[in-house]
């Protein structure tokens, strides 16, 4: 799975650009294959659920269990 579909394609291109550089790949593992689950439409239903509004990036073959980076919705006033 490549940055640009995962976490409901978040990223724009620069930031995928930015992440390839910081991870050293475009190889990720989804976060349903490491028994977590994101959707931005339930982000955006249940925005103040922990687990509704993070998600997060696994590089593919990594098995410290540690992300290299969340991705943290947030409300904000307007």
């Amino acid at each position: 799975m490549t940055s640009k579909t995962i976490c409901g394609a978040v990223l724009d291109a620069p930031g995928r650009v930015t992440l390839k550089r910081l991870a050293g790949t475009d190889d990720f593992r989804s976060p349903d294959e490491v028994g977590e689950s994101f959707s931005v439409k339930l982000a955006a239903e249940y925005p103040h659920d922990d687990e509704a509004e993070e998600c997060f990036f696994y590089k593919a073959g990594d098995k410290t269990g540690h992300p290299v980076i969340v991705v943290d919705f947030e409300v904000r006033a307007k």
